[in-house]
This record gives C-alpha cells, structure tokens and sequence, in this order.
C-alpha cells in the first residue's frame, strides 16, 4: 500500500505549528497537556487539507491457449498437451483459458487454474474433435479468431504445425501489429509421430546441364523400436535407375548418395520409393530439368581467327556455330535463338546488309554481344559512326598512322571561390594543373581558367612547349576568393577551343560547391561544344559539390565524371581523365602493353593479375561504360574490357584479340579458361537470354487445396526493383488441365502464384518472364498432401517462425511463461480520517482544560 497526497501544498502551514505552540510558552498558560492536544489536532487538520489517499495495486497474469486437435494430432499428443499445461504454473493463473481448434475453431473455452486436472483438460479437447472439422489444419484461422478473445493476453499454441490452410504466418504479422505475442509450446516429436519408415529428404539439382551427372540425396528414417529391412528404389520417368535393401536403425537417419547417370535434355520426375516388410510403400518426388548447353554464335573474319576462340569456348561447355569469312554475307539465321553472339574480327564490309541493324535490335531486346578486337575490329573495321558504335560501351576511334598524332587541346576550368580554401584544395588543384602539363607532349596545348563570380585567365591557349617554363609561375596567381559562377568560364573556355587547330578538344570542369542558375543555360552551352566537337568532363570535390549538375554535364559533354572527397586524388583524377580522353594511333603493337585494373573492376571477373598484350585496338570509354581493365601503353591508359547493359541487353568489349597475334602469352596463361568463363557468366541476365539461362530458384507448397508456386530471379536489375516485368506461367495438369497464371512481384527478384482446388497429380509448369522463357518445371502433388495424415511429426520451423513474427518466443512445459498483465488500482481516500480524528481531539482538549485543569477546581 502507498501513501500519497494530491494537494501537498496545504503541509505550507505546518510552521504555524511552531508558532503557536511559542506564543503559548512565552505567555506562560495553560497547560502542557492542553498544549500538545491542540497542536496534534492542528496537524491533523493540515494533513487532512492535504488530501492523503492510499493506493493498493495489484497485477493479474493471464493467457489464452489454443490446441490443435485435427486428424493429424495423435492420442499421445491430447495426453503430451495436457502434461505441458500442469507443468507450466504460469498457465494456471487466474484468467488463463484453453480453446481447441482444427479447419475451424471451437469457440467453448475450458478455464485454466490450479485444481485443473488432466483429465478434464483431455476430456475437454477430446469433446472438441467433435464440434469442429479434423480434415485439415488451419492454424490461420485458430491464431486470428483467438487474437480478439485475448485483449491484454499471450497466446500459447499447441500444436504439430503441419497446416494445410490458410497462411499462420500472416496471422502471426497480425498478432505483432496489435502487441500480441504467440510462444508456441515445444512438445516431444515422437508424440505427434506413428511408428513407420519413411523418406525424409530427396535432393537433386533444379536445373542440370545436358550430358552431366549429378549426385541424388536421399534420407531414410524409421522410427519403429527395432531395426527394420525395406526395399528402395530410385527411378527416373519410372525408368529403374538404382535399387538396394537397406536396414533402417531406430530414430536414426540413413543418408544415400546415388549418381543420376548423364541425362539427355527436357524435364524428368525423379522418384524415391521405399516398401516395408510388410509391402506398404512410401513415395516421395523431385523433377530436373536438363537443359542444352548454351550455344554461341561466332561471326569470324577469317579462318585463322577461329582457332583458339572456338576451342576456347568449346571447353567451356558451349555448342558453337561458326561462320567465317565469305560465309558471312549468306547468313541469315535469327540472332534471337542464340544467347550469344560473338563478333570476332570481323569487319563491317565483311557483314551481310542489315547485320548491324539486327545486331543492335538483338542488344535492344535482350542479347549477349561480345566484341573482340584485332585488325578488322572497332575504328579499323569501318565501324566509326554506326550502329555497332551506338551499342558499343566505347567510342571507335578512327584509324591512324603513327605519323599522323591528333594534337589534344585541353582547357582547365578550375573553381576558385572562397571555398576552394578548405583543406587547401586550391593548392591540390594548382598540382593536378602542373601534372596535367607535364603529362601532354610538346604539340598539344592547354589552358587554365579559374572562376569565381567571373572567369579568371591564368593561362591562355598556347603550346606545351611554350607553356611548360611558366606554368608553375602563372599558376601562383591562382588564389581562391569570392563566389561561384561557371557559365562565364565555360564560354570562355569554348572560345579559346574553338579557335584552336587541334584533332581533340576537351574540357576538365572542377568545383567544390553549388551553382547558381544550374539550369537549361548550361545544357544549352554543353550542346553548343558537342556541335564544336568538345568533349567535357566533370569532377565534383568534396561533400557540398553539386553532384547531380556536374553528372549531367559530364555525360551531355561525353565526357567522364569523377566525385572525391579527398583533395590530394585531384592529380590522379585529371591524368586519368587525360589519358582516357586523348590518344595515339589506333592500332597499338608496342608489344610489352601491361593490364590493370580499371575503376569498376570486378564486375565480369575476379581474375586479379594478367599477362602483358602485344597489341590492342585503341578506344574510348563511354560515359556510362563499366571501364574493368585498362592497358598502359605509353603512359596512356586505354580500354581493354569495358561492359555495360544497353536497354534490355549486355554489351562487352574485348579490344585485344583471342588469337596469336596479340594474346600469345595470354593462350599460355593458366587462368584464360577462368577468365572467360566468368566474363560469359556475367552477361548472363534474366531479361536477354530468351532460352532462361540466367540463374532462378523455385520454391512449391500445398496449403488446403491450394499450390502455392514462388520463383526467385537472381538478375540485377530487379534486385534494385528497376525492373517493371511480367511473369506468367502455364500449367498442365492432371485430367486434362489447362491453365495460365500471372505471378505477381511482392519483393525485387520473388515472384509468387496460387493455383487454386488442385487435385493429387503431375503439375508441368511452362514459365516465361517478359520474352524469356524459364526451362519447364514440375511439381507433384500426393493425396497425403491434399489431407491430415497422422504422424507426419512437427514442423518446428513453422512454430519458430510464427513465434519471430509474433514477438513470441518458443516455450517449454515448466519453463517461466510471462502472460500478459493487467495491473489494477485500488485508491481510498483518508482526509475525512484525518479531519474526524482531529475534531475529536478539539473536544478532548476542551474537556481536559475545562474540566480537570480549571482554575480554583479542587483536585
């Protein structure tokens, strides 16, 4: 009990105690009992003023259970449910109540406490199987019904969680919406188990190769109390593949690992059967489908060029079609059936008319394209300006001799506001200019413009030559103050190039801020170099930078974009920008070209150290390009495996060649199979491989008398939920049926259907996503599935799960359960206590002053 006052600012006159008990010391009257009397009776009255209350409180722990007594709950488990309750002192509290459940629930409640026995509670559930429907499970319904008859309580299951229908799972997200948590209680497995042998597990491969085996799992299980003798037998399309005797240990598991033997392509039901003693037979199935190796098309440009690419690809699994040569102008095959296209030096002029629009519509609709290079590839092969260079990932760059370079003009435009100071980025910026000049020849000339809220000409456009003695001078007048305005600076810098004799005109744009006025302005004037035949690139410095305006100039002015946070990377930054934007000739045999790892390496192959080339065709990656591997020839840095998805397909370039010329001691290296390998598995992708090879999972489940079918891609693209798709499948049935489903995506990449009022049988599932197709799969459905069987054990995952999603916890028969509780209040209220107490103290200190202490009285 608890004491407390609601209105203590009524103990303010407590001083007034004192007061009055000096006033009557110094008056010297009276008596000392009369004294005490009224200054009791005071106090009394000021704590009445107070208002004392008194507050008693109480908790009351209570829980709903819920029994599932359906054809598959067995004798054992009513007597192993009843054992678990008297166990658990926390379910025999006051407001605790048990209520059975089946397909429906029984809405009679038995009240728990602790004279319950359990006999009355067997007797209850027994008398329930009577009033509700045992043919199925529904454990949906059993948690729903219950979570509005237990406001304020937890919900316990008993139960084996083999359901049939419904969704517990969606029930359990509800229950932990409204805060209430289901601890489903662990009970022995054996109790909801019948003494037989079964097949626990048949594992195969969803999807296997053509003329390849695989290893078949199988799990036997028997849980009589002797060791029993059984027949198996493994069939493939009711073919004999495998049969044994096998002796089965009690309550042990007998693991089998038996070969499939190589299969030839199309769908196949594997089934694992295995007949007791006494003949009874138990079946379980799984389906494989076998499909063909996926085959390449190889457009060659002559026969010496097939050589190591055919027997390459060959060893890696593929099934080839080449044409070469003179053949190339009668092929008139659709690209559409094949998954891959390889164009292998081949030049435009070799192709029949209307290959590159029919490559580029293949790419558009979902192909794999490679692009090797050689002699008669890219910029050489005629292919600067077409098609080929639309989808391509890198710019052609046309032929050149070595003796004719294109000179590079560059001009700096360097953001030199009053924010530039940060970190001593200006200084950073100064240096990445010096590199910049110490990095271009002698014939390429260069510019440097710094900006604030004006353009600043620290050096105008002149040679290398001559710039190089002053650079270093000049750029000391480059000092950071004032604001941001680059529109200015970049007409400036178009001026000077446009003014300038030079094959490559470019532009490195630096700023660490916002831009004012970043709008339809500056497009305009990135148009107007485009039409100048001036590239631009962008670097965006530190955190404040104005990251989405300096990508969108960048990749209007076909140049590179690149975001630090770090000042001193500047350097780096514009050498490799230079480099990439500018070259030599384009074909490039210097014969010691090293390999290094480009800015997205990893994507298409984690091979990490190469050979050197011997010669490579010089290119420029795009904008939007995964640049993986670079070669360095000259202290340039060159394209050698760039990628990149162009609408629904993949695009990769390889500007070195897979034959002796250029790759000799590549064809010697331990690790090309590898190499290629990887890089064809990557452009592997559910939206451009029209026979289904990219890389899926298919999950099934029957619930009541309906299968629930879930296929998860594995493709990028709907991983970050970019991808609007369709994904329907047709089912051929049993008895004839016919029928099309549309899968609808929940989460990116997971696909799920239901077909409804199946019946025990083969199920054949022809699935298709957009315009690709997946290989067949097959489910099949028992009438043991369709039905509550007896013995079918526990399905501890389920109870787990619906515990998590619940906020509940799996509990144990005498385990501490914590309900939930109620607290209640009890509140009395004390001031009229206090306030008779202290009258009657009044009254008794005017009886001892006026009768035993009045002056003159005798005593």
């Amino acid at each position: 009990m608890i004491i407390d006052f609601l209105r203590p600012t009524a103990f303010i006159l407590a001083p007034s105690i004192i007061v009055l008990a000096l006033l009557h010391l110094r008056g010297g009257k009276g008596n000392l009992s009369s004294l005490l009397l009224r200054l009791l009776s005071i106090s009394l009255l000021i704590i009445a003023l107070a208002e004392p209350v008194s507050k008693e409180q109480k908790q009351e722990q209570h829980s709903l259970v819920i029994a599932d007594v359906s054809k598959s709950i067995t004798d054992n488990a009513l007597d192993s449910y009843a054992s678990a309750i008297l166990k658990t002192p926390d379910l025999l509290r006051n407001g605790s109540e048990l209520r059975a459940f089946a397909a429906d629930v029984n809405h009679e409640t038995l009240r728990l406490s602790k004279s319950t026995s359990s006999d009355s509670i067997v007797n209850f559930l027994s008398a329930s199987r009577d009033r509700v429907n045992t043919g199925a499970t529904n454990l949906e319904a059993g948690i729903v019904e219950s979570l509005a008859a237990s406001t304020g309580r937890a919900i316990v299951v008993l139960s084996d969680g083999q359901e049939n229908q419904g969704n517990a799972l969606q029930a359990a997200r509800i229950a932990g919406r409204q805060d209430i948590a289901i601890s489903p209680m662990a009970l022995p497995a054996d109790v909801f188990a019948k003494k037989e042998m079964r097949i626990t597990r048949l594992e195969a491969p969803l999807v296997l190769e053509q003329e390849k085996s695989t290893d078949i799992n199988v799990s036997l299980f028997s849980n009589h109390d002797e060791q029993h003798s059984a027949s198996f037998s493994l069939l493939l399309d009711e073919k004999l593949l495998n049969q044994m005797n096998v002796v089965l240990v009690p309550d042990s598991e007998k693991l089998l690992t038996l070969p499939s033997g190589k299969l030839v392509g199309g769908l196949h039901k594997l089934t694992a059967r295995l007949k007791d003693e006494n003949g009874e037979a138990t079946e379980r199935h799984q389906w494989i489908t076998v499909k063909e190796p996926d085959k390449i098309l190889i457009l060659s440009g002559e026969a010496n060029d097939n050589r190591v690419v055919t027997q390459l690809f060959s060893q890696l699994g593929y099934t080839l079609e080449v044409v070469t040569g003179p053949e190339l102008q009668n092929f008139k095959d659709a690209l559409e059936k094949f998954p891959y296209v390889v164009l292998n030096n081949a030049s435009s002029k070799q192709l029949p008319a209307g290959m590159l629009d029919k490559l580029k519509t293949y790419v558009a609709g979902g192909g794999n394209l490679l692009l090797t290079g050689g002699e008669r590839a890219f910029g050489l092969g005629g292919y600067k300006g077409t098609q080929l260079e639309d989808i391509s990932p890198v710019t052609f760059v046309p032929p050149q001799t070595a003796k004719k370079r294109l000179n590079n003009a560059v001009v700096l435009v360097l953001d030199k506001s009053r924010s530039m100071l940060h970190q001593r980025q200006i200084d950073s910026a100064k240096r990445a200019a010096l590199e910049s000049i110490d990095a271009l020849k002698n014939d390429d000339m260069i510019s440097v413009i710094g900006f604030d809220t004006a353009p600043f000409v620290v050096i105008k456009l002149d040679t290398i030559a001559n710039i190089r003695p002053i650079a270093e001078r000049r750029l000391r007048n480059l000092t950071a103050a004032g604001g941001t305005n680059l529109l200015p600076a970049l007409q400036q810098a178009r001026n000077f190039l446009q003014a300038a004799d030079a094959g490559r005109k470019h532009i490195i744009v630096l700023s660490d801020g916002k831009v004012p006025n970043a709008g339809r302005v500056y497009l305009d004037e990135v148009e107007t170099l485009r039409r100048s035949g001036i590239t631009l690139s962008a670097v965006a410095l530190g955190a404040e930078a104005d990251v989405p305006f300096m990508k969108i100039i960048s990749e209007n002015g076909r140049g590179a974009f690149y975001h630090t946070l770090e000042p001193t990377m500047l350097p780096r930054i514009f050498l490799q920008d230079i480099k990439v934007s500018t070259g030599e000739k384009t074909l490039n045999e210097s014969g010691h070209i090293k390999v290094f790892r480009g800015a997205d390496f990893g994507k298409s192959t984690k091979v990490a150290t190469y050979p050197e080339l011997l010669g490579f065709v010089e290119t420029q990656a795009k904008q939007s390009a995964q640049l993986e591997l670079a070669v360095d020839s000259n202290g340039k840095a060159f394209p050698l495996l760039a990628s990149w998805k162009y609408k629904a397909g993949n695009v990769v370039v390889f500007t070195s060649d897979i034959k002796a010329r250029w790759s000799q001691r590549w064809i010697k290296w331990n690790q090309l199979g590898q190499f290629w390998y990887e890089i064809m598995k990557s452009m592997k992708s559910i939206s451009n491989s029209g026979n289904g090879n990219f890389d899926f999972d298919f999950n099934s489940k029957v619930s009541g008398k309906n299968l629930f079918l879930e296929i998860i891609v594995y493709d990028e693209s709907l991983r970050s939920g970019s991808s609007s798709t369709t994904f329907s499948a047709l089912i051929d049935g049993p008895a004839e049926l016919k029928k099309n489903l549309r899968f609808e995506q929940n989460t990116p990449g997971v696909f799920q259907a239901t077909l409804e009022d199946i019946i025990p049988g083969d199920y054949r599932i022809n699935a298709s996503y957009n315009s690709a197709k997946l290989p067949q799969l097959g489910v099949s459905v028992s009438a043991e599935q369709l039905g509550e069987t007896t013995g079918r054990g526990i399905n501890q995952a389920l109870l787990a799960e619906i515990a998590r999603l619940s906020g509940g916890r799996i509990t144990y028969p005498g385990q501490e359960f914590k309900g939930k509780v109620s607290k209640l209040s009890n509140t009395t209220w004390l001031a009229g206590y206090f306030a008779i107490a202290a009258i009657l103290l009044l009254i008794l200190e005017a009886f001892v002053r006026e009768v035993l202490y009045r002056p003159g009285k005798i005593r």
